[in-house]
């Protein structure tokens, strides 16, 4: 999950609601990720010890690093946390990410993804 979505949801004490919906173990950041996150600590900032309680680091593997190193190639104006976690979910799922999630909701992945669903 990005930053931005991290932070907003444990900003407001609703990190669980993201767990309800992907479902509980669903929810993962990779390394880049959880270096932003950690950032505002610095600050004085305390809403990232929620993410940091709740939500685990996934390991990046040989593959994902050397897909980082591709896609940094190709677009190397994206920041490194949204290239890792573009690599991490090209090799982990093969499949639009949010798949899985669409189905349990009962939407057909296809039709979302198309623009046909409202």
């Amino acid at each position: 999950v990005d930053t931005d979505i991290l932070s907003m949801f444990a900003k407001v004490g609703a990190l669980h609601r993201l767990g309800a919906f992907f479902g509980q173990g669903c929810i993962v950041m990779i390394p880049a990720i959880h270096d932003e996150i950690t950032t505002p600590l610095q600050y004085g900032y305390t809403y990232p010890t929620e993410v940091l309680t709740q939500v685990p680091v996934a390991p990046l593997t040989e593959q994902i690093w050397r897909e980082y190193e591709r896609l940094w190639v190709l677009r190397p104006s994206l920041g490194k946390g949204e290239l890792q976690a573009i690599a991490f979910c090209n090799r982990n799922y093969p499949e639009p990410l949010s798949s899985n999630c669409l189905l349990h909701k009962g939407i057909e992945p296809s039709s979302f993804f198309s623009g046909r669903h409202v």
